[in-house]
């Protein structure tokens, strides 16, 4: 009865330690969502280089009769198949002040490691003071919501 004990404790040790080696081949294999943003900031100015653009001039607070426009950039890792961007622009009051188009990023069975795009609206004297928001929605969900200051 106890070489049975013996027999019986061995294999459960054996089995315990092989389970650990054992491994199962999972059903589908993981990937990161499609497009990851990367980066959402506001600047001055878009500068192109070697046939990309860069945001210029980082900033929140902007100023009437110094700054020209107010850009929303954004930047995207890991963008597979065609995607749709739209922004919307509140005033202080939250009443939209400015609606863009919607922009197509990405393109269908393609992949792009990095892609960005941009929207703006011109800093007239005439626009109220305090504190805006953009709205940015991709594929008509909400991606982000940053605010930035007009003095």
């Amino acid at each position: 009865m106890k070489i049975l004990h013996f027999i019986l404790f061995i294999l459960f040790i054996l089995f315990f330690l092989l389970s650990a080696c054992i491994q199962l081949k999972p059903k589908k294999i993981p990937s990161f969502p499609s497009p990851v943003l990367d980066k959402s900031i506001f600047c001055e100015r878009i500068e192109t280089e070697d046939n990309w653009a860069y945001p210029a001039r980082e900033k929140a607070i902007f100023i009437k009769g110094k700054d020209k426009r107010i850009y929303s950039f954004l930047s995207f890792k890991n963008v597979k198949e065609e995607h749709f961007l739209e922004w919307k622009w509140y005033d202080p009051q939250n009443k939209i002040y400015r609606s863009s188009r919607r922009i197509k990023i990405g393109e269908e069975g393609k992949y792009f490691e990095k892609f960005i795009a941009w929207d703006n609206i011109f800093l007239f004297e005439e626009k109220e003071s305090g504190k805006w928001k953009v709205a940015v929605f991709l594929d008509d969900k909400i991606l982000d919501v940053i605010e930035f200051e007009i003095k």
